[in-house]
This record gives C-alpha cells, sequence and structure tokens, in this order.
C-alpha cells in the first residue's frame, strides 16, 4: 500500500489502472539495457505490456523474417508445380 498525500494506493496486483489515459502501470520483472530486476512498465486495456523501442524493432524484425519464409516456401511450391506440369508436357 501507497500512502500519498491526496489517496492511498493499492498494489495487490502489482498493477495500476489509469482511466484517463487507457494505460496502466504496473511492476514487471525482467531484463532490460542488461539489467534482470522489477521495472516500471505502462500496459495496455488488454493487459498487454506495451513494447519498448528495442522490443518493438526485434518484432518487427520476426515478422519480416516470418513474411520471408512464407514467400520462400510458396516459392518453392511454385517451382515444384511447374516441374511437376514440366514433367507432363504441360507448362504455365
Amino acid at each position: 500500500m501507497i500512502k500519498g498525500r491526496y489517496h492511498e494506493l493499492a498494489l495487490d496486483e502489482g498493477r495500476f489502472w489509469l482511466p484517463q489515459i487507457q494505460l496502466g502501470l504496473g511492476l514487471w520483472q525482467g531484463n532490460y539495457n542488461g539489467a534482470e530486476r522489477q521495472w516500471l512498465r505502462w500496459y495496455d486495456a488488454s493487459n498487454r505490456w506495451i513494447s519498448t523501442p528495442l522490443e518493438h524493432l526485434s518484432e518487427e524484425s520476426q515478422a519480416r523474417l516470418a513474411e520471408k519464409q512464407r514467400a520462400d516456401s510458396a516459392e518453392a511450391e511454385l517451382a515444384r508445380l511447374k516441374a511437376l506440369l514440366a514433367k507432363q508436357g504441360l507448362s504455365l
């Protein structure tokens, strides 16, 4: 329990929702800038932590990698089907 000049704040769950700005502030355990500890961190209305700029870049990079893998797989399937058609004496 945090006692302030104007009110008391219970952090029983380690999170506090701020309806005026539609964001919450909570205690997050994790590694940030090489330091493993509890940090204050923003979360959204769905109770998901807001990504740090570095996490955001990593998420974008992972999305690009997944898209490249999907495109590579589609190209390989197209090449396989073209070869199958060619073997049958057909073409696109």
